[in-house]
C-alpha cells in the first residue's frame, strides 16, 4: 500500500478532499502538515491506495485549494508527485 499526502492552501481545501476520499471509499485522515512540506494552511489529508501509482481519480480532483500531492517513501521522506506527461 502506499501512502500520499495531499497539502492545500486552506482548511476548507483539505476537509473537501477528505469528503471526496470517503465517498470513493478510501481512508483519510486530516494531520498538521509536516514543517518539511511548508506551512501552507497547516494541515494536509493521509490516504493510501493499493497499487504503487497515483490512480488517475486524484489527478482529476479540481480544486483550486489543492497544493502538491506527496508520496511518503518507506524511509520517512516525501517525494512531489508530478502526474505523467507534466
Amino acid at each position: 500500500m502506499t501512502k500520499y499526502i495531499a497539502t492545500f492552501y486552506t482548511h476548507y481545501g483539505a476537509i473537501k478532499f477528505r469528503q471526496y476520499c470517503k465517498a470513493k471509499d478510501i481512508t483519510a485522515s486530516m494531520m498538521p502538515t509536516p514543517r518539511i512540506l511548508g506551512a501552507s494552511c497547516g494541515v494536509c489529508i493521509q490516504f493510501a491506495v493499493n497499487n504503487c501509482t497515483m490512480p488517475v481519480q486524484y489527478c482529476e480532483y479540481d480544486s483550486y485549494d489543492l497544493e502538491n500531492y506527496y508520496e511518503l517513501r518507506t524511509n520517512g521522506e516525501y517525494t512531489k508527485w508530478i502526474p505523467e506527461g507534466q
